[in-house]
């Protein structure tokens, strides 16, 4: 938008007391929590056409007193005394010409399975067990999930929408583990009362959940999961501390992998465009070339 410094920095105050996003919204498993990041983005563009208009906004809203930090940190404001909004975004700051792994943006998630993030580990455990030893669907006698607090309470184990099967951790798994042995897609869909509802009660029924207090101190620094599997043969355990798609833990196939499952129909040369981005003159140039490949 070609926005000078100060109307700049009016954005981020307007954007910035907009801020919103209630964790209850998740808890029932309602549609709210798709809304969060589409009405940031709405609030984001908003911000910075009013500011474009001159409308202004809190020139200290991040780092402020009463700022956007000291309203989402449980540290005592006392003792936030010296806030410095660069390392906010910079891993390294007042430093230049630094890759770009140097930022804090590189250090988010990318979800192989559309549910809750609390639940990944577990998936994750339990179809390295059943790949590495080839279990067969019909040898799992009983699964025993060892986990974080807030993961093991995702436990509904009758979840009565789409929403709330994606905050379920038993019926996720269960999910999970049937797609895996009908040879589907790794991005494995989860829709309310499929047609396999009876075999995906089945296998939920056959998870026990338990909250671990070992492995609940390592939250939020680790996601661990340990999941044991019981069969007439053998007993087979798994621990997964951080799931795939963390930084550290990068997902196998890539993000463009997810990106082709997700969207068969797309011609690929978006992903050379969106590739180079940095080489556009200017945004309106790079969304030209987007949208003749999205056709929109």
């Amino acid at each position: 938008m070609d926005l000078s410094e100060t109307q700049i920095t009016n954005a981020l105050g307007l954007a910035g007391t907009q801020a919103a996003g209630l964790l209850e919204s998740d808890h029932s498993g309602s549609m709210g929590k798709h809304l969060h990041t589409g009405r940031a983005a709405q609030s984001g563009i908003l911000s910075a056409l009013l500011a474009r208009n001159g409308f202004t906004g809190g020139e200290t809203i991040l780092e402020g007193d009463e700022g956007f930090l000291k309203a989402m940190t449980d540290i005592d404001p006392n003792a936030m005394t010296d806030i410095d909004p660069y390392t906010m975004v910079d891993a390294h700051p007042h430093e230049t010409d630094l890759p770009m792994e140097n930022y804090h943006i590189s250090d988010v998630y990318f979800k192989i399975y559309p549910v809750c993030r609390h639940l990944h580990s577990s998936i994750d455990a339990l179809l390295e067990i059943v790949k590495e030893n080839q279990l067969e669907l019909e040898e799992i006698e009983k699964i025993t999930v060892n986990t974080y607090k807030i993961a093991a309470e995702h436990d509904d184990y009758h979840p009565t929408s789409t929403e709330a099967l994606r905050q379920s951790l038993p019926v996720s798994m269960a999910v999970a583990l049937l797609n895996h042995y009908q040879e589907t897609v790794d991005l494995i869909e989860f829709s309310y009362s499929p047609p396999n509802q009876k075999e995906i009660n089945d296998i939920s029924g056959k998870i026990q959940i338990k909250i671990d207090s070992n492995l609940d101190k390592q939250y939020p620094q680790s996601r661990p999961s340990e999941v044991t599997i019981f069969t007439e043969k053998g007993i087979y355990k798994n621990k997964v501390d951080l799931p795939q798609g963390e930084p550290e833990n990068p997902l196998k196939q890539g993000v463009e992998w997810k990106f082709r499952n997700l969207n068969p129909d797309v011609d690929a040369r978006v992903l050379d465009v969106i590739g180079n981005m940095d080489s556009y003159p200017d945004v309106r140039q790079f969304m030209g070339d987007l949208n003749s490949f999205l056709k929109i």
